[in-house]
C-alpha cells in the first residue's frame, strides 16, 4: 500500500471516529433517547461492523410477540455495490425486502441458533442441511458463509448474522 492510501485510510479512519464521536456526545447529553436515535446507532455500528470484519452483509434478527423469528436489520456492504447507484439501490431493495420475511422458531441455521442459544459456523451454506435457502431465492444473494450468533439478555432475543466474510485484500 503506497503512503498516500495509508494516510487517505488514516484519515478517513479518523473522520469517521469523529463522526462517531460527536453523534455519542449528542446521544448522552439528551435527557431522552428516542427510538430513532437507537436506530441511527445501530445502523452505524453494523456498517462499521461489515467493514471491520471485512463481510458483504450483515442481518439482525428478533423474536416477535407472534413467536416467530424477524428480521429486524440487514446491511450490505458498500463493496458490493462501489460507485454504482443502480446496484446500491438494487441492494437498499433487498434489505427491506428481507425485512417483510419471518421464519418459523428452529428453521434455518438462525432458527436454529435462536432454539439452541449456541453459535453456528457454516463454511459451506449451499450444502449445509440446516441453511434456508428460500431468503436467497427470493433476494437473489447468495449466501456462501455466516457466523450465527443468539443475542441473548435473560433468554434469547434473537440472532446476528455476518454473511460472506471476504479476505481483507479481496473485491467485495
Amino acid at each position: 500500500m503506497s503512503k498516500a492510501a495509508v494516510e487517505k485510510n488514516l484519515k478517513s479512519t479518523a473522520d469517521e471516529k469523529q463522526v462517531l464521536n460527536n453523534l455519542l456526545k449528542i446521544l448522552v447529553s439528551k435527557r431522552e433517547i428516542t427510538e430513532k436515535d437507537l436506530e441511527t446507532v445501530l445502523e452505524i455500528t453494523i456498517q462499521k461492523l461489515v467493514e471491520l470484519v471485512h463481510a458483504q452483509a450483515i442481518t439482525i434478527y428478533s423474536i416477535g410477540e407472534d413467536n416467530l423469528i424477524h428480521f429486524t436489520h440487514a446491511y450490505f456492504s458498500e463493496e458490493l455495490y462501489k460507485h454504482d447507484d443502480k446496484l446500491k439501490e438494487a441492494y437498499q431493495k433487498k434489505a427491506e425486502r428481507l425485512r417483510n420475511f419471518t421464519l418459523k422458531r428452529g428453521q434455518g441455521i438462525v432458527g436454529k441458533v435462536i432454539e439452541t442459544s449456541e453459535s453456528y459456523i457454516s463454511l459451506d451454506t449451499q450444502n449445509d442441511p440446516n441453511f434456508f435457502s428460500g431468503i436467497d431465492e427470493e433476494t437473489g444473494f447468495q449466501t456462501k458463509s455466516m457466523i450465527t450468533v443468539p443475542l441473548v439478555t435473560d433468554k434469547v432475543i434473537g440472532a446476528i448474522q455476518i454473511i460472506n466474510k471476504n479476505p481483507p485484500d479481496s473485491p467485495g
